[in-house]
């Protein structure tokens, strides 16, 4: 018995396999919330390709001109590392936060952005991967004798408002609050000529909100108070549903092309491109005579561009040519905060699309093994 139709499974259930373990990631995950559009400067002094990048927004109110710098910096500027920020940007989880992620790094490119200054009559604005949450954190620095925030969260079916108290940036926070705690704090002070102004006691805040149980959060709005100075920083969740982390979704894949003939046996049935999450449905390709078509649609995941599983025409007793699908281009503007290396997460319920897709290619291609095993018989 010709072992092509077993090896034509086995590409089938790989493929199979492979698409259930992409394209959203599982409850209780902390999300680093994408802030394209909203971050507009730098308010961190990095080394950066073994060059001083230094900041572009003040973190003190007034005419004063300081910021904070990376360790890296500190180290080449024989200063202490001590009171500065990580080269990564990364904070670890503790009592009070999940793994937080800001938006500066020593590896970034030289212009991209890491901060954003709220004005008094500003209404700031950003999506967020849309789910249900647990716990949003907001991060800020206070100068000037810090502000009052108001943060609207907007739900799928309304809203509702909460407010905090952002203190300027050289006062300590009490542990005790239940609300504002010290993510980043003891920081130094460095001005515009990489000296450092003031050597330690300065703090980036981070805000924690509780989302209603339940509702669907879908973006987060903040407007300050007329008194103090305010920059944002960044935002972390904890989602408890399934939430999206890839991009959001590539173009159907193009359909394959028909199978070669065989010099026996009927033709085989044309599979239908399976949805990516996000791209459509690729287009059915045409059965050779004796040929099996798999076309298959983009699926996106961890930001990365769609995938596409095509499989190998199969033929009476010669295998056609199996036709190849392109995969569709990711969005990454439209997903969440994810490691560069993708997404090792789960479908959840509703994207049940590309599993049909597949599983009644899996069930074609045994009908066809069953044939070919009568006709040898």
């Amino acid at each position: 018995m010709s072992r092509r139709p077993l090896a034509s499974l086995f590409v089938v259930a790989t493929a199979l396999a492979a698409l259930t373990g992409s394209a959203v990631a599982q409850a209780d995950t902390t999300v680093q919330i994408p802030l394209a559009g909203v971050l507009d400067a730098r308010s961190v002094t990095t080394l950066t390709a073994g060059q001083l990048v230094v900041f572009t927004l003040p973190t003190d109110g007034g005419n004063l001109q300081n910021a904070f710098a990376t360790k890296a910096v500190a180290l080449k500027q024989g200063k202490p590392v001590e009171n500065a920020l990580p080269d990564d940007g990364k904070f670890p989880a503790d009592t009070r936060h999940p793994e937080v992620v800001l938006h500066f790094s020593n590896d970034a490119d030289a212009a991209s952005p890491q901060t954003h200054l709220i004005k008094t009559g500003d209404m700031m604005m950003f999506p967020v991967p849309t789910a249900t949450y647990s716990k949003l954190f907001l991060f800020f620095n206070g100068a000037a004798g810090g502000t009052l925030v108001t943060v609207t969260l907007n739900y799928a079916d309304g809203m509702e408002m909460k407010t905090a108290t952002i203190p300027d940036y050289y006062a300590d926070v009490p542990v005790t609050d239940p609300v504002v705690f010290t993510l980043a704090g003891n920081l130094a002070k460095w001005d515009r000529n990489t000296a450092i102004n003031e050597a330690n006691h300065h703090n980036i805040s981070g805000a924690e909100f509780a989302p209603m149980a339940g509702k669907m959060l879908t973006s987060v709005q903040v407007s300050k108070s007329a008194m103090g100075n305010l920059v944002f920083w960044g935002a972390t969740g904890i989602a408890t549903s399934d939430v999206a982390v890839g991009g959001a979704g590539g173009s159907g894949g193009v359909a394959g092309a028909a199978g070669a003939s065989g010099a026996a046996g009927a033709a085989g049935n044309a599979g239908a491109g399976g949805a990516g999450n996000g791209g459509s449905a690729g287009s059915m390709g045409g059965a050779g005579s004796g040929g099996v078509i798999t076309p298959s649609a983009g699926v996106a995941g961890g930001g990365s561009g769609g995938i596409s599983m095509p499989t190998a025409g199969m033929a009476g007793t010669s295998a056609g040519s199996g036709g190849s699908s392109a995969a569709g281009a990711a969005n990454p503007d439209t997903t969440t905060t994810v490691p560069p290396v993708g997404c090792g997460c789960r479908l959840g319920a509703g994207d049940s699309a590309p599993r049909a897709g597949l599983w009644l290619l899996l069930a074609a291609s045994a009908l066809r093994l069953r044939r070919q095993r009568r006709r040898q018989a």
